[in-house]
């Protein structure tokens, strides 16, 4: 037999990393909560200050932060490329303001704000202002 495990989940603000953890205020306590960075290295990819997750809490500990299925990125970095430099689905990389990088169409420029499915890093589309 297996006993049942109680967890939490809290709401969470997001507010910087330090050498060993993403430490994010416990939005209704204002209490600090540390997740270690090897709970998952990839997590700073799609962690923005000031934004707020879902942290899962078992035994007092986090376990697991949740992020959205489907996140909007500023493009931080992007080559420029002309019209007719390729065939039609071409695609090139950019790096996310979070330095997450993914490939998108060629007319995506930089500072444009675009949809990523966070579960597959792909890009779904540009998000108009």
């Amino acid at each position: 037999m297996v006993e049942d495990a109680t967890v939490e989940t809290v709401t969470c603000q997001y507010q910087y990393t330090d050498a060993d953890n993403y430490v994010f205020m416990d939005t209704n306590t204002f209490e600090s909560i540390n997740v270690p960075l090897s709970l998952n290295e990839d997590l700073k990819y799609y962690l923005k200050e000031g934004d707020e997750y879902p942290i899962v809490i078992w035994d007092e500990n986090p376990i697991d932060v949740k992020i959205p299925q489907k996140m909007v990125f500023t493009v931080a970095e992007s080559e420029n490329y002309v019209r007719g430099d390729t065939v039609s689905g071409a695609t090139k990389p950019i790096v996310t303001e979070t330095g997450l990088t993914v490939r998108v169409p060629l007319f995506i420029k930089q500072d444009e704000k675009i949809l990523i499915n966070t579960e597959t890093n792909e890009y779904l589309e540009r998000v108009n202002n």
